[in-house]
Formats: structure tokens, C-alpha cells, sequence
């Protein structure tokens, strides 16, 4: 028993002094990566070689480790080994790619990479391009133009990493299969300091209000709202169904961002209310049907290719868009039956361009303003731009005349070989107006009381007679037309009779109501051109009111004093169109 005991006290003695040696001569402990292959340790085992070709070198076998000591090591690395690389520390070992190309590119499948700061890189800071299986943990990704990119590559895992700061987006993938997009990440994974958000196989949940990069992959019924997304390659929805995206700022870095939207055989979702700015794309749908795009603002950077993009998609509506400073505002390829209505394009290249294989495109109530070239669409001789009443407003374009007062210009507008839109429109579409009458003088026009209209028509000759107290005006609709209009009770107040061609309209309590100083009234007729009369029983009840506010004041005067001596006109007002 007692020479076991002195056995086991040399042990210990042992033990001790190679701690002691280790310490001294600057060993750091971690937990290394269990594997049965050897291992080596760089610059230690590799004599004036760089890390590229300690990476390269021969005794560096497929599936072994390579240890990376503390220290900044330049770094364009191709990573083409099944490697595990592991630094001492990711606070110190640092790769650094001088401001020259990518600090690494990981070219193999089976590559582990840990225990890094990776800075510095003109491309990317960690791609893993065209491989599979890889995994990227418990890195600083900082400094890059981009952070960390998967691009074609499957089944990567990411954990613990920590990206930021990059010129142009922290994080990005790219595909064009479904494999491409099934990997495994957690919020441990940052972006500027807020979590990642890859989320696969998701169902019924909102996404953190606090995410820094939205994924959402084979997921049903996913709602993304009120997010400032920074540094971004843009929010992917792919493989999915009933996601709402909306109420989404993209804040420009250095380089743009590169997509606002994208959707990738999505289905039946929205995307609504974006703001993106300096975006190479605005909103992209690749092979996806029954979308809903709408009330986006997109601005391009300098040569940006597309503010809302169509490639393979069916049956979207795309509606209600402000798009500026693109190649193409809308750019369609390959798709069918899509509604692109309500979109205000300008300063574009093409405002609009249906490309080979867009057939069955409708498109009206569209605003082409300052384009280069208003629209193309030879390619797809199948699409219309008018929808059989109403067409698209061509600003100074179009130089027909309106001779019957409808709002619908008389002759076609051709934009294109053999491609016109038959019903231009004489003025700028919007669907919610506001009209005030037609003085020489204004005081405080911004609390002038306004008639205001909200209406999917084109509307035109809006009148007040105020001898026979009837509100007038054209609709004109190529499907089934509604007018809600508010009505000052200062101007005109009720009891109301409504006509539509002269025939009477049936007014209650749904269609009809008073409230405070507005009457509303709502109005619903056939497609077609319509003549609208709202007529009432009694005038404005506060004499002297010149401007509407509600009070007979010095302003009102001023008014008087203006316009004194006029004789003309004193029955008839034509309604003058507030920032038209």
C-alpha cells in the first residue's frame, strides 16, 4: 500500500510540473474538438509558411485539425480541405484579409470553423460557395464588405457568431433549390447585436420585433412587422404560404442594399408598406403566385436593376407602388395573369417592362412620369394597358385631348411598336382626392374645409352648382365602381338625393351618414362611364364664411376685398383638385 501511495504522490508531482511548463512556456487550454485524425498547430508546425499553405501543405490530411494561435495572420484563404480550423481565441486570433479580395472561401464540404475574428475582407468575410455540411461557430465577423454568405451550399449549421459592421450586408444566401435553403441557425447568431431570425418549419408566430435578419423557410402563417432592418441582404421568405411582411425600413449601408423583399415559391402572402432605399432590387418574386404587393416605396442606387420583379410568378396583384430610379421600376419574365395597377413609376430607364413570356398582364391606373422610356412590352403582345375603359397616365407623353370631359383621353397613346394603351388618362391617378372651389384667393389654405373622394373610377368634372345645390361630376370604371365621397354640410347638407344617369340612387343608413361637420355618402354603380349628381336641400349656413374654416373672420375679408367686383362665375364652381 505504500508504494502505491508513493506511485500516486509522483503522479501528482508529475502532473504539476507539465502544468507549470506549459503555463510558462505560454500554452493555452481549451477544449479541443474530439477527432480521431491528427492535428497541428499553426504557425507552430509550419516554418515560414503562410496559413494558405499550411492549409495546402500535405500533412494536412482530409478531416483533420488545424489549431491557429493567437495572433493576425493575413488571410485570402480557399479553403478546399474537409478541415476543421479552430483559433486560440476569437478575440485574438485574427484573420485579416488587408482590404483585398475575401479572407475565406470554403470550397469543400465537412469544414469547421471556430474561434475566429475575420475582418478586413473587400469580398466576403466567410463564404461557403457550392458545398455542404459545413459548420461556422463562435466567430467575429467584423469589417467585411460582406459578413458571411452561403451561397449554393446545403445543410450548414451556425452558431455563436457574432456579425457586423460589414459595407455592404452582414449575412446572405443565395440558391435556386430548395436545398439551398436548409440550414440550421439560432438567434445566437447576431447581426449588428440583434439575433438572426433563420426560421424553417415555423407555423402561427410573429416574428421578434428586435431581429437584425429575417429567413422564413417551408413556414405557414408568419407575420413580420415594424422592423428597421440594417446592414441587410434583404428579408427571404422561401417555401412558404400566408406571410405578412409589412411596415419594413431598410436602412442603406455603404454598398445599398441589395434587395428589399424576396419571395421564393411563396404563395398567397403580402408585402405591404417597405421603404428601401439605395436597393438594387426593390421586391423580387421568383416562381411565386397569388402575392400581394402594395403600398411599397422603392429608390434605386445608381444602375439598380428592378424596383418590383417578376420572374416565373402568377396571378399577383401589384398595386399602389412608388418606385423610382431603376433600369426597370416593374420588370416581368415568364409570368402570367398579373394585375399592375395603381403604381406611380418615375425617373426609371423603362418605367415598365413586360419581357419575353409576361402574357396576360393587365395593367391601368398607373402613373408613368419622367421615365427614359415609358414602357416596353413587344415581347409580350398578350398583356393589355388598359383594361377596357380606363388606361394609364403617360404625364407629358401623351398629348391627346379629353374633348368629352370623362377624364379618358380621346385617342390611343402608342409606347411601343404596335402596343398602345387605348384609355390614357388626362390626369395623374390617385384614388383618394381632395377638391376645394375655385377662388382667386386663398387664406390658410391648409384649414380650408375640402370635399374629399376615395373611388377604384376615373373621375372628372367635379362641379358645385350652387343655384340648384347639386354636387356633379364623371366615373369612369372597367369593373364594378364605388365612390365614397365627403361632403363639407358648411358647402352643401342634407337631406341628400343621389342620381346615377339620371336615375335614382336608393340613400340610407348604410350608404349615408352625418357626422360633425362632413356628410359621407357611398355610391355603387356598373363598369362603364357614369354621370353622378348628389343633390341637396340646403347651402352652408354660416353667411360670410368665405374660406370654409368655420368662422367669419378678417380672413374672410380679405377674400371679399379680392375678389370684389367679379360678376362671374356666381352659380357654378368648378372643384380645383388640392396638390394635383
Amino acid at each position: 500500500m505504500e508504494g502505491d501511495r508513493g506511485i500516486n504522490v509522483k503522479v501528482v508531482v508529475l502532473a504539476i510540473a507539465l502544468l507549470a511548463s506549459s503555463l510558462i512556456c505560454g500554452a493555452r487550454f481549451f477544449e479541443a474538438p474530439q477527432t480521431s485524425l491528427g492535428s497541428h498547430t499553426y504557425p507552430l508546425d509550419f516554418d515560414n509558411q503562410t496559413l494558405q499553405q499550411a492549409i495546402w501543405n500535405d500533412t494536412v490530411k482530409e478531416g483533420e485539425t488545424l489549431f491557429v494561435q493567437t495572433g493576425t495572420f493575413p488571410a485570402n484563404l480557399n479553403v478546399n480541405k474537409s478541415l476543421t480550423l479552430w483559433g486560440w481565441s476569437k478575440y485574438a486570433t485574427i484573420l485579416d484579409g488587408g482590404g483585398v479580395g475575401s479572407v475565406m472561401i470554403v470550397s469543400a464540404s465537412n469544414v469547421k470553423i471556430t474561434g475566429f475574428t475575420i475582418r478586413g475582407g473587400a469580398g466576403y468575410g466567410i463564404c461557403v460557395n457550392s458545398t455542404g455540411n459545413c459548420e461556422i461557430s463562435g466567430n467575429i465577423v467584423t469589417g467585411n464588405v460582406y459578413g458571411v454568405t452561403l451561397w449554393y451550399s446545403t445543410n450548414c449549421t451556425l452558431s455563436g457568431n457574432d456579425i457586423k459592421n460589414s459595407y455592404g450586408y452582414n449575412f446572405g444566401i443565395y440558391g435556386n433549390a430548395h436545398s439551398h435553403y436548409i440550414h440550421s441557425m439560432d438567434a445566437s447568431n447576431t447581426a449588428d447585436g440583434k439575433p438572426v431570425c433563420y426560421w424553417r418549419d415555423r407555423h402561427d408566430e410573429p416574428i421578434p420585433s428586435d431581429a437584425g435578419y429575417v429567413a422564413i423557410i417551408d413556414s405557414t402563417n408568419i407575420s413580420v412587422r415594424n422592423l428597421v432592418l440594417n446592414r441587410t441582404q434583404g428579408l427571404l421568405v422561401a417555401y412558404s404560404s400566408e406571410v405578412t411582411v409589412e411596415n419594413i425600413q431598410f436602412v442603406a449601408s455603404y454598398y445599398g442594399v441589395e434587395y428589399g423583399v424576396r419571395f421564393l415559391n411563396t404563395t398567397s402572402s403580402i408585402v405591404q408598406n417597405i421603404t428601401a432605399q439605395i436597393s438594387n432590387y426593390g421586391i423580387i418574386l421568383n416562381n411565386s403566385t397569388g402575392n400581394t404587393v402594395r403600398y411599397n416605396s422603392l429608390f434605386g442606387r445608381v444602375s439598380a436593376s428592378g424596383g418590383i420583379q417578376l420572374q416565373g410568378s402568377n396571378c399577383n396583384l401589384i398595386a399602389d407602388n412608388m418606385i423610382k430610379n431603376y433600369t426597370a421600376g416593374i420588370h416581368l419574365s415568364q409570368c402570367l395573369n398579373n394585375t399592375l395597377v395603381g403604381n406611380t413609376l418615375t425617373m426609371n430607364y423603362h418605367g415598365m417592362d413586360l419581357d419575353i413570356g409576361a402574357n396576360g398582364s393587365i395593367v391601368f391606373h398607373n402613373n408613368f412620369i419622367d421615365n427614359k422610356f415609358p414602357a416596353y412590352s413587344a415581347l409580350s403582345p398578350n398583356s393589355r394597358f388598359d383594361n377596357g375603359y380606363e388606361g394609364n397616365y403617360w404625364h407629358t407623353n401623351y398629348t391627346g385631348n379629353d374633348t368629352d370631359g370623362d377624364g379618358i383621353g380621346e385617342t390611343p397613346y402608342e409606347f411601343d411598336v404596335d402596343q398602345q394603351d387605348n384609355c390614357p388618362l388626362v390626369d395623374k391617378w390617385k384614388e383618394e382626392r381632395a377638391f376645394r372651389p375655385d377662388m382667386d384667393y386663398y387664406v390658410e389654405a391648409n384649414t380650408t374645409v375640402t370635399l374629399s373622394t376615395c373611388s377604384n373610377s376615373t373621375l372628372a368634372s367635379l362641379r358645385l352648382d350652387r343655384e340648384s345645390s347639386r354636387i356633379s361630376l364623371s366615373a369612369t370604371c372597367g369593373y364594378s365602381g364605388f365612390l365614397n365621397i365627403t361632403i363639407p354640410r358648411r358647402w352643401l347638407d342634407g337631406p341628400f338625393q343621389v342620381k346615377v344617369d339620371g336615375n335614382a340612387f336608393t340613400l340610407d343608413n348604410d350608404n349615408c351618414s352625418a357626422i360633425l361637420d362632413y356628410t359621407l355618402i357611398h355610391i355603387d354603380y356598373s363598369k362603364g362611364t357614369h354621370t353622378i349628381e348628389i343633390i341637396g336641400t340646403q347651402l352652408g349656413t354660416i353667411r360670410g364664411d368665405l374660406n370654409g374654416d368655420g368662422k367669419v373672420d378678417l380672413f374672410d375679408a380679405v377674400i371679399l376685398l379680392v375678389n370684389y367686383g367679379r360678376t362671374a362665375p356666381t352659380e357654378e364652381y368648378k372643384l380645383n383638385e388640392l396638390n394635383n
